[in-house]
């Protein structure tokens, strides 16, 4: 399971007892709440992702395009420069790219996580993503 956090949530997530918070929505906020985490703050240990990686169109706002293949060890390069935990798919990625996307991830030593592409068989993306967060695409 994961959460879209904000630190507004932070309180409730301890009051109940959670102390690790998987977020797939990527923000500045989450990434200062998760370096408060790492230096002994009072907040949930937290696991992030970058930005959404989609082709065109996105289906959220994303600055993260991935529209050839080619292009995929460079977006992971860039990615990876902010210290994400993982990277997360969204569904208009085309299979060409998540390939090259995987390829370029396992390279950098990161895990790939979020939505199936559309265009993606399922077996493929269970080969090759660390979670399956959402089956819209399918």
């Amino acid at each position: 399971m994961h959460v879209h956090l904000r630190r507004e949530h932070v309180r409730s997530f301890l009051r109940s007892g959670i102390t690790l918070v998987r977020d797939l929505w990527w923000h500045d906020e989450t990434l200062a709440l998760r370096d408060e985490a790492r230096k002994g703050g009072l907040v949930p240990w937290v696991v992030t992702t970058g930005p959404g990686i989609d082709g065109s169109p996105p289906i959220r706002p994303t600055p993260a395009l991935l529209e050839r293949p080619e292009d995929a060890a460079r977006l992971v390069a860039e990615l990876m420069d902010r210290n994400w935990d993982a990277l997360k798919v969204y569904q208009n990625l085309r299979q060409d790219s998540l390939l090259a996307l995987f390829d370029a991830a396992n390279a950098a030593g990161v895990n790939l996580v979020g939505h199936v592409p559309t265009d993606v068989p399922l077996e493929k993306a269970l080969g090759r993503m660390r979670s399956i967060e959402h089956l819209e695409g399918l």
